[in-house]
């Protein structure tokens, strides 16, 4: 091979490790596994139960979103509420290392508002928390709530463990347990039929 093949292979060698080192970076992470301990005192969680102005239903599913603060992520937590056993959707929403914590909870607030904010941050990657890292321990209905029509919601007090998850180069997330109230919706039976 002459010297203008080897150089033609060493450039191109060089383009393929910083096009790797680039995408490892991944909004400043640059490799290094940010650390997401639900403990931490930055920590914020938010719940929100999704309402809708035209019945039914008034309750719709919960959603909850674990903000870690200082590592500029979002774990969110959907629990859907039309069907039991709740089916669970839990997701990693990773902003730049460099973004500011008020244009993320921007980001938060425009999931389960009206999308108020147009300067919310945007997520630079998200993962999905794998099925079988998440499972809910316990239930208990707490109570009730019943429409005028004779529908209504059964009310329950959700515990759930998290399991220990780690995306190589990424985030690493430690185990933990958290709860959250999750609305089952019922519909109207309807009388049975006279002969």
């Amino acid at each position: 091979m002459n010297e203008k093949g080897k150089a033609f292979l060493l450039i191109l060698l060089a383009l393929t490790v910083i096009s790797f080192f680039l995408i490892s970076c991944d909004g400043g992470g640059c490799g290094v596994e940010r650390q997401l301990n639900v403990q931490d005192p930055d920590v914020e969680i938010i719940t929100s139960v999704t309402t809708s102005s035209i019945p039914p239903p008034p309750y719709m599913d919960t959603r909850q979103f674990i903000i870690f603060a200082k590592e500029k992520v979002v774990l969110s937590i959907y629990f859907d509420n039309t069907v039991h056993p709740f089916p669970i959707d839990a997701r990693f929403h990773v902003f730049d290392q460099n973004e500011a914590l008020d244009l993320i909870e921007h980001w938060v607030s425009n999931q389960h508002s009206q999308n108020v904010y147009d300067d919310a941050a945007k997520p630079v990657r998200e993962e999905p928390l794998p099925a079988n890292k998440i499972t809910i321990t316990s239930e208990t209905i707490t109570g009730h709530t019943t429409a005028p029509l004779g529908s209504g919601w059964d009310h329950y007090r959700v515990v759930y463990s998290v399991k220990s998850y780690t995306i190589r180069g990424l985030l690493s997330l430690s185990a933990f347990n958290n709860e959250a109230m999750v609305y089952l919706y019922f519909p109207i039976v309807p009388p049975p039929l006279t002969p």
